[in-house]
């Protein structure tokens, strides 16, 4: 059995790379008409401060937050938004080397056509489970 990673940029190209023989075996460009709402992404979060876009727009589309985890060094706050404007949480803190994982249950969702942007005052990382709809 040969070991895979996959990976996504958020919405645009998947591609696998075969680690016995660390070469690109395939990349699939996936079409707006591809997305199917059962399907799950992953995206990570790298925030160092300010408004960081985690999933980028699909346009006609909506982005559903299934589950996310984070972390911080530092203490801080964050929030999901929808685009800039829409506030999909409130303000959440996180302790110095605090951390947190939530699972949704489809409670966080962009509006359609709006990416997905947390908004931090410190600096956080983790990652997200999704779907496009």
């Amino acid at each position: 059995m040969v070991d895979s990673i996959y990976s996504s940029t958020g919405r645009q190209r998947i591609s696998s790379v075969c680690l016995q023989h660390t070469d690109n075996r395939a990349s699939l460009e996936i079409v707006q008409e591809s997305y199917a709402p059962e399907r799950s992404y992953s995206a990570s979060i790298a925030a160092t401060g300010g408004n960081t876009t985690v999933v980028t727009a699909v346009t006609g589309r909506s982005i559903v937050v299934d589950s996310y985890v984070l972390g911080a060094t530092g203490a801080g706050t964050f929030r999901f938004l929808s685009g800039t404007g829409t506030y999909l949480t409130g303000t959440m803190g996180l302790s110095a080397n605090g951390s947190i994982s939530v699972s949704t249950g489809a409670g966080l969702t962009t509006t359609s056509g709006e990416a997905l942007i947390i908004n931090s005052s410190a600096a956080v990382g983790g990652s997200i489970t999704y779907r496009i709809v």
